[in-house]
């Protein structure tokens, strides 16, 4: 077999490096108990400030699978949905991978109203990436339809 000529190397090098790079370890989805035992719990930013307190968890209205966390940001402060997906919990306390700012400009929802897919779909929007997964699981359904609700 002849080897590559010195400009195809460094490609064929790299995608070997590619190859045997090892697959990002999966994590395990959070389940409804372990969700509804963060109810309570401060949220953290990224930089480990408090930004808000776990007041509620909502589910998705098919599969009763949690899919968002209502905070409430501050003592007098509005409320917020964040992403289940992306909170890691422990010791009475959540942390989100997110800027203190981008967690308190989060678009407001109100506490106990179950979600249509518009809005869901706008908060999919916000939270950008972390809800890709989320946005195309509640795509297909009716639009109007109720797509989550509170646990």
């Amino acid at each position: 077999m002849a080897e590559p000529d010195t400009e195809e190397r460094p490609k064929v090098e790299a995608q070997k490096a590619e190859a045997q790079k090892p697959d990002p370890p999966k994590r395990t989805p959070i389940g409804i108990d372990e969700a509804r035992r963060w109810t309570g719990f401060r949220l953290d930013d990224i930089s480990g400030e408090t930004v808000a307190k776990v007041e509620s968890i909502y589910v998705d209205a098919g599969t009763g699978e949690p899919r968002w966390l209502q905070v409430k940001l501050g003592f007098f402060g509005k409320h917020c949905l964040v992403p289940v997906a992306d909170a890691v919990g422990g010791a009475g306390r959540l942390w989100l991978p997110y800027e203190r700012e981008w967690i308190r400009q989060a678009p407001e929802a109100r506490p106990g109203k179950p979600l249509d897919q518009q809005t869901e779909l706008a908060l999919c929007t916000y939270w950008g990436f972390a809800a890709a997964n989320r946005a195309r699981e509640i795509e297909g359904r009716e639009a109007g339809a109720m797509t989550a609700r509170p646990a």
